[in-house]
């Protein structure tokens, strides 16, 4: 059994990942990841405020001409992909971290505090930004808007119990839930 910290397990875990993304997967990450690639004149000012990772100066021609549309495999752009890939592991358990590491030549037990999330009213599972920054967070488990009643055009209580009926918000919005959100985060007891 190998004891790793969760810092350590996503970057096995992030790693082997990018490796594994295709094409059209990273073309995904820059449109639903980093809109602010779209005002590429500010690209500078977004490094700095920590909105962007730290890249390089051909990827940010690249970025600025936007050829990363046409060439998302670069090799300049995998802090980009290496910023969502880690995003994706914020909060989950170290039991999934586990699940994503152990194979049949290495079994690893991960350590360490799981990133404090908040909870989801809906469906109790610790799945959405903390205090104010989950405000107006979408559920991946449910699909729970947070944000009271309103954007849901639902009540909490009827989002309840269509989560318990079928596992969302609703059967329009199973297509749009995390297929492993179950197992990635805590659920509330």
């Amino acid at each position: 059994m190998i004891i790793i910290d969760r810092a350590e397990a996503k970057s096995i875990i992030v790693s082997k990942k990018l490796l594994q993304l295709r094409h059209y997967e990273k073309l995904e990450i820059l449109e639903c990841y980093y809109p602010e690639l779209e005002d590429s004149e500010h690209i500078g000012t977004f490094i700095a405020e920590g909105d962007l990772p730290q890249l390089s100066k051909h990827a940010i021609q690249l970025i600025q001409t936007k050829q990363y549309l046409t060439i998302p495999f670069h090799k300049d752009l995998e802090p980009l992909f290496k910023g969502a890939l880690f995003g994706n592991l914020i909060g989950v358990t170290n039991a999934y971290l586990e699940l994503l590491l152990n194979n049949s030549k290495k079994q690893y037990k991960v350590t360490g505090d799981i990133e404090p999330l908040g909870q989801c009213p809906c469906c109790n599972f610790y799945s959405i930004g903390l205090g104010d920054d989950g405000h107006y967070d979408i559920c991946t488990i449910c699909f729970w808007e947070n944000g009271g009643n309103g954007p849901n055009h639902m009540t909490l209580e009827d989002a309840k119990q269509n989560f318990k009926t079928f596992g969302a918000i609703s059967k329009s919005a199973l297509q749009f839930i995390d297929a492993e959100g179950k197992i990635k985060f805590k659920l509330e007891a």
